[in-house]
């Protein structure tokens, strides 16, 4: 039987929920007069963006969950303490800082914080303590659209997109008190309109195609060296194929730490253990079942089982291939049950929640994401801080690169190139999607990269960014923004991974697949450097890019859409990074 655990946390109990419940109950002992509240506003819209037609006041008995986000008051002082841990030449490299130094350094002023408090409790509201920072610096608020008409001092609205008839609920201005305006950074959703309807992004999630296979006209144990053409179906891709490839061992043995890899899972998805013990028994039955860790823990009323009925194909995929490379990994799915549409405050909900933990998994992986223009500046950039946060703390967050080349979802046709999120932050390791072609790594057909247009280009990426702007010259000028950060960081192959579904096999290609082989990869690093006592890897880009020589560096091939894209050149380029890394190389470089 395998040793599943289902695990479900319960929000009163937790540390960072009965942390902000103190810090609340103790502002609440010396409370400002509601004279002191006075609204101003804080964001009006001039006209309502195009696409968009009102349709009426929204449903008031409607819930919705407000974030509230404060700006963090030393975000310098952390960046500069991350690089320090984080530099291999450093003289404090690994020395990462605990939960509390880091909280030191986005916690609010306390004065702002008072005010905040007495806003919330003046309308018989308090923050949600599992999703809400601990540290105050960012609340989340469940509460219905007249209470939050109340609050924030305006009338929400249905907004219809006329091209899709999809509605969703937005107000053209909102007001806060006027002693934290310049405090707040945003107030989460109000006024922000995405260009276009989620739904109609194939990028949400970032999973690219799934194709069921016949089983019994498919040698399901072919061990092809390529890992080739997912039009080939002959060439799927098995653990004992990708652990050839990239030299991972078979078997690194009992690991000497409790350190868990986390596999986010949103929008109600969950895993279903039935088809990892089939995937297991199939692809690597030297390992018995009983010996794979795998528990679930829940946010916002995730799913928590591990038999679920409903197709979570992706996040199956993920697990399967992180347990099926690294089988001594400790896995831990973290299943948020919010349907967020616009994409965004379900997944803040979620790194919330695991900056909450004293024991925090030292990897996690995303495979959902969303164009930059499709979330707002505001809600990015306190995500990515969270992301910081999270690695300064000596966690490796990984984030797919996107499967739909720099257009998206536009047309063939070159117009603004569209950036994927949370790729984007400079924090995540972004990865990209190679195949093998006659025992070459080449650039997928689903690969896709770019440069963000909200995130600036880091010091330990600059040289790597310039010298690929140098060698493709003026080519697509004004399309992107040349100074920002420049993604995907690695690539590793994402096509015809064989996947078990629903009782069924399938083939997966795509980036948000590759990263579960990252995943595995870097917990196997990070297994192997704690049987020497040293700590984990944490914000791997600065050592990687430090090390470019030991990659293998991808120079053929072209992403999705070639004539609207980025060419692979030698070095850093915006499709396959730095390239791949090699198990055996990189294990002699860390460990």
């Amino acid at each position: 039987m395998l040793n599943l655990v289902a695990i479900v946390r319960l929000s009163l109990f937790s540390s960072s929920g009965l942390a902000l419940l103190l810090l609340f109950s103790l502002i609440y002992s010396s409370p400002l007069h509601n004279s002191h509240l006075e609204l101003v506003v804080h964001r009006q819209l001039d006209t309502i963006p195009d696409g968009y037609i009102q349709a009426g006041e929204a449903n008031s008995s409607q819930i919705i969950n407000l974030i509230i986000g404060l700006h963090p008051p030393n975000i310098t002082g952390l960046t500069k303490r991350l690089y320090q841990v984080s530099m291999p030449n450093s003289t404090k490299y690994g020395q990462y800082l605990t939960k509390e130094e880091v909280e030191e350094h986005v916690r609010p002023n306390p004065n702002t914080t008072k005010v905040l408090e007495q806003w919330l409790t003046s309308n018989g509201l308090a923050p949600e303590p599992e999703t809400s920072s601990s540290t105050g610096s960012h609340v989340n608020v469940k509460l219905t659209v007249e209470q939050a008409g109340k609050l924030l001092n305006t009338t929400f609205h249905l907004y219809n997109h006329t091209s899709s008839n999809q509605s969703i609920i937005r107000t053209d201005q909102y007001s806060v008190p006027e002693l934290i305006k310049d405090a707040i950074r945003m107030v989460h959703p109000t006024t922000f309109f995405s260009p276009k309807p989620i739904a109609n992004s194939p990028q949400h999630p970032a999973t690219s195609s799934l194709a069921a296979i016949n089983s019994n006209t498919v040698n399901l144990n072919r061990r092809d060296n390529q890992c080739g053409d997912f039009r080939q179906i002959s060439a799927n891709c098995i653990p004992a194929t990708v652990m050839e490839l990239y030299g991972i061992p078979s078997d690194l043995g009992a690991p000497a730490t409790e350190d868990r890899t986390a596999i986010i899972a949103l929008n109600g998805n969950a895993v279903q253990a039935v088809d990892l013990a089939k995937y297991m028994k199939q692809f690597r039955p030297d390992i018995p079942l009983s010996e794979i860790q795998l528990d679930v823990l829940s946010v916002d009323q995730g799913d928590n089982s591990i038999q679920s009925s409903l197709d979570n194909a992706q996040i199956n995929a993920n697990a399967q291939l992180v347990i099926g490379v690294m089988p001594s990994t400790k896995t831990t799915i973290i299943a948020s049950g919010q349907t967020d549409p616009q994409f965004g405050s379900n997944f803040l909900d979620v790194i919330n929640f695991i900056l909450g933990l004293e024991n925090m998994p030292k990897v996690t992986t995303v495979a959902n994401g969303v164009e930059e223009s499709m979330i707002s500046v505001e809600l990015a950039q306190t995500t990515c801080e969270a992301i910081q946060q999270y690695v300064t703390r000596g966690g490796t967050f990984i984030a797919v690169a996107g499967d739909a080349a720099v257009s998206s979802a536009q047309p063939p046709s070159c117009t603004t190139f569209q950036p994927f999120f949370p790729g984007t932050c400079p924090w995540a390791l972004a990865v990209g999607a190679t195949n093998w072609s006659s025992s070459t790594e080449i650039a997928a057909a689903v690969a896709s990269g770019g440069f963000s247009n909200i995130f600036p280009v880091q010091d330990h990426q600059a040289n790597a960014v310039t010298g690929y702007l140098d060698q493709i010259g003026g080519l697509y000028a004004g399309l992107y923004n040349k100074a920002g950060r420049g993604f995907p960081d690695i690539a590793i192959v994402g096509l015809n991974l064989l996947v078990q579904n629903q009782g069924g096999f399938e083939l997966g290609s795509g980036a948000p697949f590759g990263l579960s082989i990252v995943a595995a990869m870097v917990s196997g690093l990070n297994q192997q450097r704690a049987n020497e006592g040293k700590p984990s890897l944490g914000f791997l880009n600065p050592l990687l890019y430090e090390n470019k020589d030991k990659m293998n560096d991808i120079t053929q091939g072209s992403g999705f859409n070639p004539e609207c894209n980025f060419p692979v050149k030698s070095g850093w380029d915006p499709i396959t990074g730095l390239g791949s890394f090699h198990f055996d190389k990189m294990a002699s470089i860390l460990v």
